[in-house]
Formats: structure tokens, C-alpha cells, sequence
């Protein structure tokens, strides 16, 4: 069973980890009205977490350096708690339920203001959950930007949806588009659209091959708002990759949209009962 609880930008730290007991509390009252009761829980942020102490390590968009989220879990719900990257657990989902089925090692980048990636290793989530997150965005690309440039933006300044649709309203396009609606543009004839979407596929291209050319994965899993993009924008990519790696690239998109975060959140539970020390 999925429940969605919105966040506002406004909640501090401790006001985020108040609706989330409450929303887990929610859930764990669904499941005993059908006779069940959870046997761990899992959280996931949009930043790294420490999965053996259960401390958020780095600082992000809600500063969570060194909250104790797991020891805060887990004395309000009595249940033992994995804590994980978002990112990461979306990257598990994807490998085991989704289109990185049956893949040796599966890089997952979903797209959106930035391009965070990871890669799991023969599916499977053992010794720290055999993945790695980075950020392909902070790259350099190749692409010729409107500067006539070379090399001088990153690549999350151009590939990334919320950079297509900045670039689209910085060339007098109209504001407020998402970046699927500049793509629709584009397919529909408007020359601005069609250099901007372009140009981040390209730049898209740069990160991807630089990921392959070091990582080497046979499966490329693209979500966010880009796993919508369309049959035609996946060849593009996957011609605009060919042409600067030496093997074929397998990419494809991602098949469980914004639950495949919380899935991965699941399978990270498998986890809790064998990670986390009795008090």
C-alpha cells in the first residue's frame, strides 16, 4: 500500500521527521486493520545517510549533518530502521523489480533539477548495499553552449529539466513549461526549443559516456521526468552516447516512475533486522 504526504519547503528539520512518524504510524494502522504488523521500516533522503550508525552525513536541502534519524525512528515506532539514499534505493528498486532486471551492473540517473546517478552491482543490495551515488551533473561538457564555449558549464546546467526549461525562457520562449513541454515544443517546429532540448541531449551524452567509459555498465535506467520523454528522444540519446563510447550502451527508462523510490525504501527493510543492534 502506497500514501503520499505533501512536505512544503517551509517544514525545519524536526517538522519533517514529525510527519513522517505520522505518516508511518498511518501505514502501520492499515496494515493491523488487515491483520498485519510491520516488521521494520526503512527511510530514504535526498542525501547520503550513514546506513550502519543511521546518521544523515552530508548537508542538503534540509541540513540533516548528523540527526540521529534512525535512533528517532526508532523509539517512536519500535521497529528496527534502515536509513538510505533515495537515489539509491530508487537505483535497488529499478534492478530488481524494474527495467535493470536481469542487468550485471545498472547505472541509474533520475533526472531532474540535477542528475544524480548510481550504479548496483549484480543486483543485489549486500555489503552497503554494493552501490555507489554520485552526481554526473557537477561534469564538464563538450557541448557548445551559448557562449561558444567549450567545456565551460557543467553538465546539469544544460541537460537538467529544470535547466531546459530555464534556457527555453532565456531564449524568449515562454515561462513556466516543464521540460517535457519545451521537448513537445521542439517535435512541434519551435527552432528554440529544438536547440535547447538538443543541446541536453548532447550534454546528457557527455555525462553518460564519461559514466560508461569509468564504470562500465551494461544497463543505463533513466527516470525522473525524462523516463516520459518517448521512444524518440531514447534514440537520440542512445546515437548521441555511440558516438563517444567504443561499446554499445544500453539505456533505456525507468519502468516504476515515483514509487520506485519507495519500493527501494522496502527492499531496503530486508536489510534493518540483520544491520540494526538491539539497545
Amino acid at each position: 500500500m502506497f500514501t503520499r504526504w505533501p512536505v512544503t519547503p517551509t517544514l525545519d528539520t524536526d517538522e519533517v521527521v514529525d510527519l513522517l512518524l505520522d505518516c508511518t504510524m498511518h501505514l502501520v494502522k492499515l496494515a493491523e486493520r488487515v491483520g498485519r504488523r510491520p516488521a521494520a521500516a526503512s527511510v530514504v533522503l535526498a542525501e547520503e545517510g550513514d546506513e550502519a550508525t543511521g546518521f544523515a552525513s552530508i548537508v542538503g536541502e534540509r541540513h540533516w549533518r548528523g540527526v540521529p534519524v534512525r535512533t528517532w525512528l526508532e523509539e517512536d515506532l519500535e521497529l528496527p530502521v534502515t536509513v538510505g539514499h533515495e537515489v539509491r534505493a530508487g537505483a535497488l528498486a529499478e534492478a530488481l523489480l524494474g527495467a535493470g532486471r536481469g542487468s550485471r551492473a545498472l547505472l541509474y540517473v533520475p533526472v531532474g533539477d540535477r542528475l544524480p546517478a548510481a550504479i548496483i552491482l549484480d543486483g543485489q543490495a549486500g555489503d552497503g548495499h554494493r552501490s555507489v551515488v554520485g552526481d554526473l551533473g557537477r561534469l564538464p561538457t563538450w557541448t557548445t553552449c551559448d557562449a561558444g564555449t567549450r567545456g565551460a558549464e557543467r553538465v546539469e546546467d544544460i541537460a537538467s529539466a529544470s535547466a531546459v526549461t530555464r534556457r527555453y525562457e532565456s531564449a524568449g520562449g515562454e515561462a513556466g513549461l516543464s521540460a517535457l513541454a519545451v521537448h513537445q515544443r521542439a517535435k512541434a517546429g519551435d527552432a528554440d526549443a529544438a536547440r535547447v532540448w538538443g543541446d541536453a541531449i548532447e550534454a546528457f551524452a557527455d555525462a553518460l559516456a564519461s559514466a560508461a567509459t569509468m564504470l562500465s555498465p551494461d544497463r543505463v535506467v533513466v527516470g525522473g521526468e525524462f523516463a516520459e520523454a518517448g521512444k524518440a528522444y531514447f534514440r537520440q540519446l542512445r546515437r548521441a552516447v555511440a558516438a563517444r563510447v567504443q561499446s554499445p550502451l544500453v539505456i533505456v527508462p525507468a519502468q516504476l516512475g515515483f514509487q520506485g523510490s519507495l519500493l527501494g525504501a522496502a527492499l531496503l527493510t530486508r536489510e534493518a533486522r540483520a544491520t540494526v543492534q538491539p539497545r
